[in-house]
């Protein structure tokens, strides 16, 4: 009933055959976070890189820019994740979601090629402008990711429900997978660069699937019914038979939209801001408390990545299958839910969070930050989902694809206030 609600009254409903655009929808999903995901996943790349090369032996001296690096590469990668959106949000009704699409896949092919480039390169006597290289390429990295999330979002809003839950699965999906393919490149490979260079050239291939996967969604009968019925939102450059199929422009005001979603918006956007305040830069910057052996090597890529990953993952579907429990009129709530997980900044903080030198660790085990990590990433992945899912079903037709972007907006707006105070989360350690 839910879906058939969304349908426009012009003709026999199209079946997605064979799964196929739910399919390709959550590879969007994944591919969406995916350079954020290898690049946060990747941290030992990085302070490998980043290292203090006097003392070649001794990878535990952590040196200032290993030190700032996730905080510095997530207040990078959110504030242009942030002016993305807003761009977009502008240009919506101007520029069409497949030059949109081409454009973002593009850039992301080829900078991820320049990561590559560097991963056999020696640059210990440059590691400033190494650092700085890094966080350049992950500026453009997520400003090109908020163009392809924000336009894949228009896209899954203008689907049935089920679609959106796809989209927002696949990107938890994309985190795990991130944390699975970095664990397998260091089980397989002992050397830092080695594995490294797997684990991109894996990053590049996924995304070149999802770009040609993209654009398959054009030969399919049940996404072209949503993509060019009437009252869609989107402007079409679209050839067929060498003719350019039209479609008129429905305008909505951005403000009508805000006034109908704001509180599942500030919803999704106090999700992130809490979850970035402490996941990566101060969850991966907790150490073991006892000797763990040959698992110390892992324990971040496991603790900390894969298992908020995998729990965000697991509340994105737990929120796909309890989306009729709610209606879109829970978003008070939701709101009050996101507000009580302010509660996660200090009990990361009290982990074992090195280096450290204002505060006591408290949870001297190493079972609890596994604990609080695991409900960090549980909460985040239902409420964002619960909120992605339910808020385009209190707009129109012709609204659903700005309310998508509309909510990437409040999601980077999140993140990058998330990823600001995480700044401030690891000097008041």
């Amino acid at each position: 009933m839910e879906e058939s609600e969304s349908l426009i009254n012009q003709g026999p409903t199209p079946i997605d055959k064979y799964h196929l655009v739910y399919i390709i929808t959550y590879l969007l999903g994944v591919t969406t976070l995916l350079p954020w995901n290898f690049f946060i996943t990747g941290e030992k790349y990085f302070h490998f890189k980043l290292r203090n090369t006097t003392l070649p032996g001794n990878m535990s001296d952590v040196t200032p820019l290993q030190q700032y690096f996730e905080s510095s590469l997530a207040v990078s990668a959110t504030v242009s994740n942030v002016l993305c959106n807003i761009i977009v949000v502008i240009i919506v009704k101007r520029v069409g979601m497949k030059t949109r699409f081409t454009t973002s896949f593009v850039s992301i092919m080829l900078l991820l090629g320049l990561t590559v480039s560097f991963v056999k390169v020696n640059t210990n006597s440059y590691q400033t402008a190494f650092f700085v290289i890094v966080l350049l390429t992950i500026i453009f990295l997520s400003g090109s990711s908020a163009v392809l999330n924000a336009t894949a979002l228009g896209f899954a809003s203008i689907m049935p429900t089920k679609y959106i839950n796809a989209l927002m699965g696949g990107q938890a999906l994309g985190g795990t997978f991130a944390s699975l393919a970095n664990i397998l490149a260091l089980a397989t490979l002992p050397s830092v660069t080695d594995s490294a260079l797997l684990y991109f050239i894996i990053a590049i291939l996924v995304t070149i699937l999802t770009f040609f996967g993209y654009f398959y969604l054009y030969k399919l009968e049940f996404s072209r019914y949503y993509i060019f019925r009437e009252g869609s939102s989107y402007i079409y450059d679209v050839h067929e038979n060498d003719k350019i199929i039209n479609k008129r422009q429905v305008q909505s005001s951005i403000w009508s939209v805000f006034l109908k979603i704001w509180k599942w918006g500030f919803a999704a956007l106090l999700t992130f801001a809490v979850t970035l305040s402490c996941f990566p830069a101060a969850s991966s910057s907790i150490q073991p408390i006892n000797d763990l052996g040959w698992f110390e090597r892992f324990y971040s890529p496991v603790v900390n990545f894969l298992v908020f990953n995998v729990t965000d993952l697991l509340g994105r579907i737990i929120a796909g299958k309890t989306r009729f429990l709610f209606k879109p009129k829970s978003s008070t709530l939701f709101l009050i839910t996101a507000l009580l997980r302010l509660v996660f900044i200090p009990l990361i903080m009290l982990c074992n969070v090195q280096p450290r030198e204002h505060m006591t660790v408290l949870f001297d085990n190493d079972y609890a930050a596994g604990i609080i990590i695991f409900f960090l990433g549980l909460s985040n992945g239902f409420i964002s989902n619960t909120s992605m899912m339910l808020a385009p079903r209190l707009v129109e037709n012709h609204e659903a694809e700005q309310t998508g972007t509309l909510l990437s907006l409040f999601v980077t707006i999140g993140l990058a206030v998330g990823s600001c105070f995480s700044v401030l989360v690891i000097k008041l350690v």
